[in-house]
């Protein structure tokens, strides 16, 4: 096994015994101090790692599930701004061994629906080592992301993965931007540019006037000013309208050639571990997210484990033979 793979086996075989041994407060401080040598303040959180990572132990709608459900979102996304956001979606499969590669096209993207992250992306199918892809996926499918992070809304996903249309900047040649939009409260804030430049993923800050922002987590940065998208307010429109409801949601899009693209929705921002350049500036970017009342969450707020497992049954019965689908309604 190559010692990569090994060291990523031995960190998530650790975390979720930690996760099995340990109170749930007390594992989410236990991952705190080792991405980032420092304990959560639980009582009175100022950073915005702190109070993402309070919002992971106390806040718990039950619609949180669907929005980190990578195939369940896509009805959320539908009903609130429309289709014309979603990627095609081509199959949806309960197991690596109901997918035909030879059935592939020569790009397509693989993903789980149960993470973040976990996605395979076939750029040339011709170089393409099926047997590796297999194994990965096999690794996901046996994983359950919440012990991993700690992030409740991924817990007890049942799991799928989705086959998806493959997204291509044609002016580029490679894959498009990324835009990742911070909202608190329903209000866009600043706007997180990733790129892939093949040899390395580098990212831009920009507040929502496209102004650079001073916002830093340490990441390798473009040093050429990435020029303003065409349709930048169409972008902020499709945040704020997904982001309703919530105190914090970063929305992940796409834009190729004037058109958006969804990608996800993501409650917890690098699972509440970022490592921003001062302590003044997660105070700062804090001091945005308006934590609900405990006492309230406490009162309202079930766990409610098997919501997902019950209502999942659901969304299996519509999936047919073979990786064919319908969409849940």
């Amino acid at each position: 096994m190559d010692w990569k793979i090994l060291k990523k086996e031995l960190r998530y075989h650790s975390a979720r015994m930690a996760a099995r041994l340990l109170s749930e407060r007390s594992f989410l401080s236990f991952k705190c101090f080792v991405r980032n040598n420092t304990w959560p303040d639980w009582e009175n959180p100022k950073t915005i790692n702190d109070k993402l990572r309070w919002l992971m132990l106390y806040y718990r709608e039950e619609k949180l599930h669907q929005f980190a459900d990578k195939y369940l979102v896509r009805n959320y996304v539908r009903s609130r701004i429309g289709k014309k956001y979603l990627t095609e979606l081509h199959g949806v499969f309960e197991g690596v061994e109901q997918i035909d590669f030879a059935t592939l096209p020569d790009q397509f993207v693989l993903k789980t629906n149960h993470g973040s992250g976990w996605n395979i992306v076939c750029l040339d199918k011709s170089k393409f080592d099926e047997k590796k892809a297999r194994r990965q996926l096999n690794r996901w499918m046996k994983r359950d992301y919440w012990a991993h992070t700690g992030e409740w809304a991924y817990k007890d996903i049942p799991r799928l993965i989705l086959w998806e249309q493959f997204l291509c900047d044609p002016l580029q040649g490679n894959l498009p931007r990324d835009y990742k939009i911070h909202c608190f409260s329903g209000i866009p804030r600043f706007i997180q540019v990733f790129e892939d430049m093949d040899t390395e993923l580098r990212r831009s800050i920009y507040d929502c006037d496209w102004n650079p922002s001073s916002i830093s987590e340490g990441l390798a940065e473009c040093k050429e000013e990435i020029e303003k998208p065409q349709n930048l307010e169409e972008m902020l429109w499709v945040a704020r309208q997904l982001s309703q409801g919530l105190p914090y949601v970063r929305i992940d899009l796409y834009c190729i050639e004037d058109k958006i693209y969804f990608g996800e929705m993501t409650l917890n921002h690098d699972a509440a571990s970022s490592r921003y350049k001062t302590e003044e500036m997660a105070i700062q970017i804090g001091s945005w997210l308006e934590l609900p009342e405990k006492s309230k969450l406490e009162k309202e707020m079930s766990p409610c484990p098997n919501f997902v497992g019950k209502w999942y049954s659901k969304v299996i019965a519509k999936l047919t033979i073979g990786g064919r689908f319908d969409e849940v309604d």
